[in-house]
């Protein structure tokens, strides 16, 4: 039944990172209200290369992570998502620190960060809810 979803798993996490990334590299155009209202740096800020690209690569592993937990056999798939549940955990609590004076794109991977761990709370509650009902109807003989 979950066979053509399965096949189509990596493609589809693929298409929201992409969608994140381009929002990343937008939010880089915004300007910083931290240096424009507290620091007075009103002439054009240049676009912050190397930081959205770091960005870019710290999404791409949690994002790899959970395409890697989907592809697993069933029976491994369970540990796998909670490993990518923690990490994700652990991500937002680091970047949720560093949020003070962070400028639009931090946020916004913030924003990319929550809506991957909403995805894997949600993919891991709905395998732990299949798998139990299925042990439970196994051995009442329903």
């Amino acid at each position: 039944m979950f066979e053509q979803v399965y096949r189509h798993t990596t493609k589809i996490i693929a298409a929201i990172y992409l969608v994140m990334a381009a929002l990343l590299l937008w939010a880089g155009t915004q300007p910083d209200g931290y240096l424009i209202n507290v620091r007075h740096i009103i002439e054009p800020q240049p676009y912050p290369v190397s930081p959205v690209l770091i960005a870019l690569l710290m999404l791409v592993v949690p994002y790899a992570m959970f395409a890697w937990a989907l592809r697993s056999h069933s029976w491994t798939r369970v540990w796998k998502l909670l490993l990518c549940f923690i990490a994700d955990v652990t991500l937002i609590v680091l970047t949720g620190i560093t949020m003070m004076h962070a400028p639009p794109y931090h946020a916004y991977f913030l924003l990319a960060v929550l809506l991957l761990t909403l995805l894997v709370l949600l993919t891991l509650l709905l395998f732990t809810s299949l798998g139990s009902y299925n042990k439970w109807v196994g051995n009442t003989g329903i």
